[in-house]
């Protein structure tokens, strides 16, 4: 049965998320010497909010980038025979409006990042990078305090391709139930019975757009520093989050054997969150954001085991881009979401990308 939180552990997540915003609006507005940088050109950029010296109207921005990597081995010691490729796109759009007062403020941001590759030992090109974000942000800017209002906003997260895990070796495979049952049942010693997958065969892990992740928030924005070097957004509210996975599953341990694959189960949570992003230009040539993410579920529709801080939804990002030319740039991002109801653990995800760039619409 799903343990509930109890009133002291829900005050002081409360009470945290409101002193925090408490401290931030009593802080005296940083004074700012000269417009706000652009967005960065080379990375994705997801905090929002007026920057000095922005006009008013509508200010669209799509940007298309592109990787090729390829080599071939022929009788190479210590390296197998065969063809290496690598290749993947991103697509960055946003469209944002800003209001002849400067009160009213709605920023759109898309972006789309897929990868595959194809190794010798595979022989098969396989999606190593898929990820589709969309997110809509209202903000209302106080007249007397610009810097701090209201905002509510709605994001989706999914992945836009099948995914399937694949490998060089056959692979004994379990694959529990969202009952906690073994697909095969069990032998008579008790043993979950496996399924033996021939190597270099395909294991269904997720359909199409799946997971998808829906989200609604509603709160208080604060963006008490804005410079070229650094501008701070905070937010503080309430977010409701429905996650879809249509019966998908999710690996365990990649590395064990047999290989252990759980069904997710679809879920709807409501807590209060809190998001802090950063973004700035260290030079003309490099740009960087980073934001993190925490949202503590008091409400969730599936029962679970969690209890306590093991409820805490969390997620980071960062992201560093270096121009190396006009139409050239190299690109780190780094990922880490921990979301215990879909998947007990640590997603990380790491990317290095030397691309290509389009500017296709906007600077």
């Amino acid at each position: 049965m799903r343990k509930t939180l109890s009133t002291l552990q829900y005050g002081a997540v409360i009470a945290g998320l409101a002193s925090m915003l408490a401290l931030l609006v009593s802080s005296p507005v940083f004074a700012q010497d000269g417009p706000a940088s652009q967005e960065g050109k080379f990375i994705p950029q997801d905090v929002s909010g007026v920057e000095e010296g922005k006009a008013p109207g509508w200010h669209p921005f799509l940007k298309g980038s592109a990787n090729l990597s390829l080599s071939h081995n022929d009788n190479v010691v210590g390296t197998p025979d065969g063809t290496n490729l690598n290749f993947g796109f991103l697509i960055n759009g946003a469209l944002d409006y800003l209001s002849l007062d400067k009160q009213h403020e709605w920023t759109n941001s898309l972006n789309w990042q897929l990868g595959f590759t194809r190794t010798p030992l595979i022989d098969k090109v396989v999606k190593n990078l898929d990820g589709l974000d969309f997110e809509t942000t209202y903000l209302y800017h106080i007249p007397a305090v610009p810097w701090l209002g209201p905002f509510a906003s709605f994001q989706l997260k999914t992945v836009v391709f099948k995914s399937d895990a694949i490998f060089a070796e056959d692979k004994d495979v379990v694959r529990y139930l969202s009952n906690g049952q073994p697909e095969n049942g069990f032998d008579n010693d008790d043993n979950p019975i496996p399924t033996t997958i021939e190597a270099k065969t395909k294991i269904r892990l997720t359909k199409a757009f799946s997971p998808t992740t829906l989200r609604e928030s509603l709160g208080i924005f604060a963006k008490p520093v804005e410079k070229p070097l650094i501008t701070l957004d905070f937010r503080v509210g309430w977010g409701f989050w429905e996650t879809f996975v249509r019966n998908g599953y999710a690996i365990e341990d990649a590395g064990a054997n047999p290989l252990v694959l759980r069904r997710m189960e679809d879920v709807v949570e409501l807590g209060p969150e809190l998001r802090i992003g950063a973004k700035g230009n260290i030079n003309e040539f490099v740009t960087y954001a980073a934001k993190a993410l925490f949202m503590y579920p008091v409400y969730q529709s599936e029962d679970n085991e969690f209890d306590g801080i093991d409820k805490l939804n969390t997620e980071f990002e960062f992201l560093l881009g270096v121009k190396l030319a006009e139409w050239a740039s190299l690109d780190y991002t780094f990922k880490a979401y921990k979301l215990p109801v879909i998947f007990d653990g640590w997603q990380v995800q790491n990317g290095l990308l030397l691309s290509l760039n389009v500017s296709i619409v906007g600077e």
